[in-house]
């Protein structure tokens, strides 16, 4: 990785390259991302404009040799390009990643009232999109299997596509930011991670949204709690790491938790918003003697 770092390191046309070949390969488009992210983060805004600007046109010109849709460039730069752009230039400013992650939530927010206004009943949205989809495999709707799916599904889904979408965005963030430190500031972002606090004010403000959304039920606030509460199962992971660390655990631990991170996701969120509040990570590492390495 810290080759394939340093040849995106060497020049727009690099960087570009690489940008373009993981845009379109399955699995990989998020770390197209990361290229801009890392591009931005070490050389600043005009670099990593000109490498999204490359990227897009090369993109553009394949699509259209290959007679695809255009629209998914487009689609590509507005979804994962752009925000990773502003987010890579708020932490090159601030140089603090848990305000970069509160700008990352907000941008979640944001991503998730323009769903809302632009169909102002999502459900009907998603459900009349998802009868499409099966009538595209020629499954038939009438079945009970797939109506009751339909039905639980479509109260979720702009929740849990502004999710994933953004999941892809932070993941390309933290990727960066990890190799800027192998190229330039080695166990940097180690220290970085071990140290997330997304703070009370947040924490405070997450868990009220948290509480009138259970009160609510499915619905803008629902989506929006869901969205915004998720960056707090970073903090979760930041302080598993940091206590591994710490206490000279076995890493074995680390394993264990990001495996049950998706059954235990809303348990994550949780013990981020406790962290924040209580700051549990300073009584668990009291007298251990600090971070080691996790």
């Amino acid at each position: 990785m810290q080759r394939l770092a340093a040849f995106i390191m060497r020049g727009p046309l690099q960087a570009a390259l690489v940008t373009v070949i993981a845009s379109v390969l399955p699995l990989l488009g998020w770390f197209s991302a990361t290229a801009v992210a890392l591009v931005t983060l070490r050389k600043g805004m005009v670099s990593g404009a000109l490498v999204i600007a490359i990227s897009s046109a090369i993109l553009l010109l394949f699509y259209g040799v290959q007679g695809l849709p255009l629209e998914i460039v487009l689609a590509t730069v507005v979804q994962l390009w752009l925000p990773i752009f502003v987010l890579a230039l708020w932490l090159r400013r601030t140089v603090s990643l848990a305000g970069t992650l509160r700008l990352a939530a907000l941008l979640a927010g944001l991503a998730v009232v323009w769903m809302h206004t632009q169909h102002p009943d999502p459900q009907a949205f998603w459900r009349t999109l998802l009868e499409r989809m099966l009538q595209g495999m020629n499954v038939e709707q009438d079945d009970r299997f797939w109506a009751a799916a339909i039905e639980q599904l479509a109260p979720l889904m702009t929740s849990m596509m502004v999710l994933v979408q953004s999941a892809a965005v932070v993941i390309a963030l933290l990727a960066a930011r990890w190799l800027q430190a192998m190229l330039y500031n080695p166990g940097g972002f180690r220290q970085e991670f071990h140290g997330l606090d997304l703070g009370r004010p947040m924490a405070a403000v997450v868990a009220a949204l948290l509480l009138v959304a259970m009160w609510a039920g499915y619905g803008l606030v629902y989506d929006l709690a869901f969205v915004i509460s998720a960056v707090f199962a970073l903090q979760a992971l930041a302080l598993g790491h940091a206590v591994v660390a710490g206490r000279g655990s076995s890493r074995a631990w680390l394993v264990g938790m990001y495996l049950l991170l998706p059954l235990l996701f809303e348990l994550a969120v949780v013990i981020g918003i406790a962290d924040a509040v209580f700051n549990w990570r300073r009584r668990f590492l009291a007298g251990s003697g600090g971070s080691r390495a996790a």
